[in-house]
Formats: C-alpha cells, structure tokens, sequence
C-alpha cells in the first residue's frame, strides 16, 4: 500500500507542538477546524471543509512524542487509513515526521494529499514559530480539490 510520508523541523518545544496536534485551537490554527480536541485516546473530531470533512478517531497518544488518528468516514480514499505524527528534538529543533499510511492505490488524489499535507505542514511550523497557520479556509489551493 503506499502512503504519504512528510517531515518538517519547527524552533518550538515538544509541548507546543504536541498541544498544536491534539487541541482544538491548535488544529484550528495550522489545519482546520474540527468539532472537538484529540486530547484524549477514542475522541472523534470531524474536521471542517468546504466539501465536509473527515471524522478521526484518536488511537493512539505518547505525550510529546506520538499523536495517531484513524479515518472513519470522509473521502473514500481516506477511510481506513492511519495518520500519525511522531515528534521527537533534533538539534534545536522539534522534528515532525507525518505519516498518512494505507491508501489503497496510489491516484490523483493521493498526489493532491501529499501536496496539501506538506502545505499544512509548513501551515504548523509558521503557526508555532511566527504566530500564525494559513488553515483552512485560508490555505493556498492547488487545484480545484483545495
């Protein structure tokens, strides 16, 4: 199966990222909105999109180091995968190693993700070091997707 895999570097501690990855505000202010925080394990947060968006269940959390949803229900590409986020420090930095893991085929959409995902990524890093995400719906779109 292959899977979207993107890494980023951010001046900022674990703990903000972290509270970034799991709070309400902090998804709101890099990603999206989403109905709800994922502080704790088996909280679902539908995130909010022009077109609807996706509901994720939090299946696993490792304080400072690991946030990892599961998709319940939005695109059809997406149901059934695994996103996780590992963090962990690298020099100065708090490194951010994104996985979206199990798409079926590698499609347009997919191509579309990846791309979106590394935006957003660079979405959280400019949240936490200069005080301000591009999330929806501010992000740059791409293609008639978002």
């Amino acid at each position: 199966m292959p899977n979207i895999v993107h890494r980023v570097g951010i001046e900022a501690s674990q703990i903000a990222v972290y509270k970034a990855l799991t709070k309400q505000e902090g998804l709101a202010g890099w990603w999206t909105r989403p109905n709800g925080d994922g502080a704790n394990v088996g909280a679902r947060m539908q995130f909010i999109f022009k077109r609807g968006g996706p509901t994720m269940e939090v299946i696993e959390l490792v304080r400072l180091k690991r946030v990892r949803w599961r998709c319940l229900d939005g695109p059809a590409e997406w149901k059934n995968t695994e996103l996780t986020f590992e963090i962990g420090r690298f020099g100065s930095e708090t490194v951010v190693l994104f996985r979206h893991r199990g798409w079926k085929a590698e499609c347009d959409f997919m191509a579309h993700c990846s791309c979106k995902w590394a935006y957003f990524l660079l979405s959280l890093k400019s949240l936490l070091e200069d005080g301000r995400g591009t999330p929806f719906p501010v992000d740059r779109h791409i293609s008639e997707w978002g």
